[in-house]
């Protein structure tokens, strides 16, 4: 991974539009950087630091959203 990651890749990762991936982030105490990239074409983007976006990635994951089993009571 880069040193940052823009929204969409991270949208991607998680398999929801970049709307919610923002809003889930944000909920959840990271805060975003802006950067420019290729891919968006110069325009500035949102983005979150690879150690961020492994976090992230593992508390989505721990809170039951890539298929693990949530048990309801």
């Amino acid at each position: 991974m880069s040193e940052h990651v823009p929204i969409s890749d991270i949208a991607r990762m998680m398999g929801v539009n970049t709307s919610t991936a923002i809003r889930f982030a944000r909920k959840n105490g990271f805060w975003f950087v802006r950067i420019r990239t290729p891919e968006s074409r110069g325009q500035a983007t949102l983005a979150l630091s690879s150690s961020d976006v492994e976090r992230l990635m593992a508390l989505r994951r721990d809170q039951g959203f890539f298929g693990g089993v949530v048990e309801v009571r």
